[in-house]
This record gives structure tokens, C-alpha cells and sequence, in this order.
């Protein structure tokens, strides 16, 4: 009974949704991405990918391993316990699903890709593009031509310092202006030039810890664009 709800949800997803049942190719999962996009927060360092290795690669199965052995023993010693996991089962269920969402709650950010799921895009397209094989295997991010704009939710410690990393394309590369806005307050400019490589622009602290969104928006000469690659939140801002 215990193994019924995922049986459950895994065959309902490739009996309605058979494309979910392949890899988007960026590493990603369906049910990590739902997640990320009910919840606004980054769901996928909690689903191991094999595809882009992580923490989560290694570190959730040894949980989920750990926990069924703990549940083993339990059941061994004491057999009431036994009886009491097994009939408690949806018990069971709704505590890890309440724990889930408790913990992307209340989980500061420290990196947040640009192209992530529970970043909310207002035009541009994805880098590379969609349908390239292996996409994994690429630099990734998000291309913003002028008037393009993301919003990405985040989750910070107070007096953090937030980085974003990313590239410049054609014209934007001599002179670029980025337009920020912390959660639909006074937006504010930022100068950006480059040559082609990946580099990183200070953004202003948010204003105080916990839940913000941040608004990222360009504006460029025609034939430029940026390539938003991630945003790094860091110690204490200088």
C-alpha cells in the first residue's frame, strides 16, 4: 500500500501525458518542474537528475535508502510499528508531502538558473534552443532581446548579495542596460558590456531576507540580446 499513490501517479502521467515520460533533455522532470512552478520555489534539488549531476544525484536516493532501511528495522524490533506503517500509509504520504512543501518554503536560494521552471518568462527563448539534442550538455540560459523579460522568485538571507551570470550577444555586447525591479518597487538601471564570455553583474541587495521576485528586463540597440545564465546569492553584500 505504501508504494500505491507513485504507482499510482506514475502511470496516470504516461497513460495521459506520454510525452512527460521523456526527458526534456536540460535534465529536468515533470513532477520536480510542477513543483517548482505551484510553489514558486526550486523544486528540482529535491528530485535527483542523471542527466545534469548534483547533490540531489547522490544525496536523495541514499535518503529514500536510509529511511526504507530505518523502516525495515523498525518493523523488525517492533511489530506494532510494522502494523502502524502499514496502516498508515496515507499518513505517511501527506507528512513527506507536508515536509516537501515546508522545506521549499523555507529554503534560502543560493543558485537559480535562469531557465528554471518557476522563473516566470515574458518573452525570449531558450539557450540552446528548443529540440537540440543532449541539451544538457550545453551552456544553458534564457535569451532576452530588447523588451524581454524574466521574473525570477527568490528566497534570500538577509543583507545578501545577489550576482547574475550571463553572456551578451551582437550589439549588446558594446553597450547593454539591464532594468531591475525588486518586487514591483522603483525599478533601476545597470550598465553591461561584454565580449561574448560568461560574466557577472552586481545587483542590488533585495530589500530584506525572505520572499522576493525579481524582475529582469532588457534594453539593447536592434541585433542584441543577453543570455541570462543563473543568479548567485551570496554572504553579506559589500
Amino acid at each position: 500500500p505504501l508504494l500505491l499513490p507513485p504507482s499510482i501517479v506514475a502511470w496516470w502521467v504516461l497513460v495521459t501525458r506520454p510525452h512527460l515520460s521523456i526527458n526534456p533533455g536540460d535534465g529536468g522532470f515533470w513532477l520536480a518542474d510542477a513543483v517548482s512552478r505551484q510553489f514558486a520555489a526550486n523544486g528540482r534539488c529535491f528530485f535527483p537528475s542523471f542527466l545534469v549531476i548534483g547533490t540531489a544525484t547522490v544525496a536523495v536516493p541514499m535518503t529514500i535508502l536510509l529511511l526504507v532501511l530505518l523502516a525495515v528495522w523498525v518493523a523488525k524490533r517492533w511489530a506494532r510499528a510494522g502494523v502502524l506503517l502499514a496502516r498508515g500509509w496515507i499518513a505517511v504520504w501527506l507528512v513527506a508531502a507536508a515536509a516537501l512543501v515546508l522545506t521549499l518554503g523555507l529554503r534560502p536560494d543560493l543558485v537559480v538558473e535562469a531557465e528554471a521552471p518557476q522563473v516566470r518568462k515574458s518573452g525570449g527563448s531558450p539557450v540552446p534552443r528548443a529540440g537540440t539534442v543532449a541539451r544538457y550538455s550545453h551552456r544553458r540560459g534564457w535569451r532576452l532581446d530588447d523588451g524581454d523579460r524574466v521574473t525570477v522568485p527568490l528566497n534570500v538571507r538577509g543583507g545578501s548579495e545577489v550576482m547574475l551570470e550571463g553572456w551578451l550577444l551582437g550589439t549588446a555586447q558594446k553597450a547593454a542596460m539591464l532594468e531591475l525591479e525588486w518586487d514591483g518597487q522603483e525599478a533601476f538601471l545597470v550598465p553591461w558590456s561584454g565580449a561574448g564570455k560568461t560574466e557577472s553583474v552586481g545587483v542590488s541587495s533585495p530589500p530584506g531576507g525572505g520572499r522576493h521576485r525579481l524582475s529582469i528586463t532588457l534594453h539593447s540597440s536592434p541585433y542584441g540580446a543577453v543570455v541570462l545564465d543563473r543568479l548567485v546569492v551570496g554572504g553579506s553584500a559589500r
